[in-house]
Order: structure tokens, then C-alpha cells, then sequence
């Protein structure tokens, strides 16, 4: 194609019998025949080769926004008419001429694969059912995008979510590395409550509770999930028939009464060293507790870790 010039200001010109002349700028656009585009955008230097003797504003040409991409699968025009316009309407200090070669227009197609919402809302039930393991169903109903999303290829499709996020309610969700996803929410689990009021140092038996799949919401989040984990426990305040049974309304366990022996383990890297001790107070998992090594009679704070076995920190 023979190259085509379009003068943006006025013809060149020689000024004057003094033989001073008028430098004209001339930007030159090499267009590309054919372009995939697997972005968010058309850019002119996407499109084209481009050439400006202005270093300090070629790379901001370069960067002009061409418009729409097209619909996946069809492909878009793009005329140098239209490029002229776009460029024209920067008002690029000193620029005279804009000089069009190489094909005669760039037909602009979107590249990458595609995830419709279908996809997508697999992608996130999929990564859901992770970070809510006892979860029985999980629904989601996507908001954001409301049509299908073309990523690049290389782009892995992980889902990662913020750890505020509670399992009901709108939410928000990251896939890829920066494509936002919002999303409503609805998780269903078991949830144990009261079949009758359930006062303080009684123990559960089966009869007393009754074990439901239910939506999750800010009222029964706590809950227990199953019978398991209310059964034979002693209640360590009151739970009204029909209220959530949840960890607290329930004692813990004790695994150290006072007084009792117990091993005291210290990690620090691979090593690990033990000692007999002497409990200088009662709890139950993950409490601290005063012990006493029986040997030195030091005494220190430890977490329980096991029935009659604490661990110390090292630093």
C-alpha cells in the first residue's frame, strides 16, 4: 500500500526570502493487518508500528485509546480515518502530518480463553467448598461480570477470596491476579439446636438435640455442625429450645486437673526435649497453665496440648 498523508495544521511551507524553514512533525503509523488483542483495551501502539521524533510524547501516542474491543469470535476495523481523529483530538504540541502506511486497516480480534459464567461460577463454588469444608451445598449467584470474560491464555484460573468473607451475604473474589468477581452467597451446613431448654451442668443426650441442614447467617454461624460434637457434654450455660448448641454453651473438656503429673515438652527446630512436671492449675485444649518441672521446680506458663501434656515456647 502506498502510504497515505494527512496534514493535521497546514501544508508545509518555506517562510520568507530569508530561507528559514518551518519544520513540519510527522507521526508515522505502520498498521498492522491483522491483531489479537488479549487485554482490556485497544491501543494504538497495539495496532501499529508508531514513529514520532517527539520522544516525550510518543510513548503517550502509543497509549491513545482506540475504543470497544469486539464481541468474542468477530473482529473489529479499525480505519486510519478513525485513528486521525483519535490522535487529533490529543492536541500533541507541533505535530503537522500523520503519515499512514502498511495495511490499509487493522482487523482487531479478542484473543485468550474464554470463562463464561457458567465456568465461572464453578471456579467459585469449586474454591468455596474449601474454605467452608463443612459446607453441604454451596449456591452462588454471580453479580459482577454479568457477561463472559476473555483472560489470556497463560492465565491460571485460581480463585482467591479475602479472609473476612462470611459464608452468606454479597462477597468479593479475585480470579487470576486482578479480574474482580462479585458474587451473593449462600452456604448450606448442619446446625444443631435444643429440642428443649437446656440449663447449666446437664449433659446432652441425643434426645436433647436435634441436627437440621439450614442456610448460614449471622444467627447460627456458630453453631455445631454435628451430634457428634454436642453429645455427652456438659452445658455451661442456658440454651432455650430451638437456640443454636454451639462450643459456648458448652464446657470443655479438662484434660489437666491441678495437681497432676504431666510432660512438658520444648521444640525449638528439630529438636525437641521433654521433662516430667507438676500442673499448677487445671484447663482444658489450648489453655495456658502454670507447671512445675520436678526436678529444677522452675515454674513457667504452658499451652495444653494433650491429655496431660503441655508445650512451652522457645524463642
Amino acid at each position: 500500500m502506498k502510504g497515505i498523508v494527512w496534514g493535521v495544521l497546514a501544508l508545509f511551507s518555506f517562510l520568507g526570502s530569508s530561507g528559514n524553514i518551518a519544520w513540519a512533525l510527522t507521526l508515522e503509523v505502520h498498521l498492522k493487518p491483522t491483531v489479537e488483542i488479549q487485554g482490556e483495551r485497544i491501543t494504538l501502539g497495539g495496532i501499529a508500528t508508531i514513529s514520532y521524533p517527539d520522544t516525550r510524547w510518543e510513548e503517550r501516542i502509543r497509549q491513545i485509546d482506540l475504543g470497544y474491543l469486539p464481541p468474542y469470535g468477530e473482529t473489529r476495523t479499525i480505519h486510519p480515518r478513525e485513528i486521525y481523529t483519535r490522535v487529533v483530538a490529543q492536541n500533541i504540541p507541533d505535530l503537522d502530518y500523520i503519515y499512514f502506511q502498511g495495511a490499509p486497516v487493522c482487523q482487531v480480534m479478542v484473543g485468550g480463553k474464554k470463562v463464561d459464567l457458567a465456568t465461572l461460577r464453578t471456579l467459585l463454588v469449586t474454591a468455596l467448598e474449601e474454605k467452608f469444608p463443612q459446607a453441604e451445598k454451596i449456591e452462588v449467584d454471580i453479580v459482577r461480570p454479568q457477561k463472559e470474560l476473555i483472560v489470556p491464555e497463560e492465565m491460571p484460573l485460581a480463585v482467591t477470596f479475602p479472609t473476612s468473607l462470611k459464608p452468606w451475604g454479597t462477597g468479593n473474589a479475585t480470579l487470576g491476579k486482578e479480574i474482580s468477581v462479585t458474587f451473593t452467597l449462600r452456604v448450606y451446613r448442619g446446625v444443631v439446636r435444643a429440642t428443649r431448654d437446656l440449663f447449666p451442668g446437664e449433659t446432652i443426650v441425643p434426645q436433647d438435640v436435634l441436627l437440621q441442614v439450614e442456610v448460614l447467617s449471622g444467627e447460627n454461624e456458630k453453631s455445631s455442625s454435628t451430634l457428634e460434637e454436642v453429645v455427652g457434654k456438659k452445658v455451661q450455660k442456658r440454651v432455650r429450645a430451638g437456640e443454636v448448641v454451639g462450643s459456648s454453651a458448652l464446657g470443655k473438656e479438662k484434660l489437666i486437673e491441678r495437681g497432676d503429673l504431666v510432660t512438658i515438652v520444648a521444640q525449638k527446630g528439630g529438636i525437641v526435649v521433654a521433662a516430667m512436671g507438676k500442673a499448677r492449675g487445671s484447663g482444658s485444649l489450648g489453655d495456658t497453665i502454670v507447671v512445675e518441672n520436678v526436678a529444677s521446680r522452675k515454674r513457667m506458663e504452658a499451652e495444653i496440648i494433650d491429655e496431660r501434656m503441655v508445650q512451652v515456647k522457645v524463642e
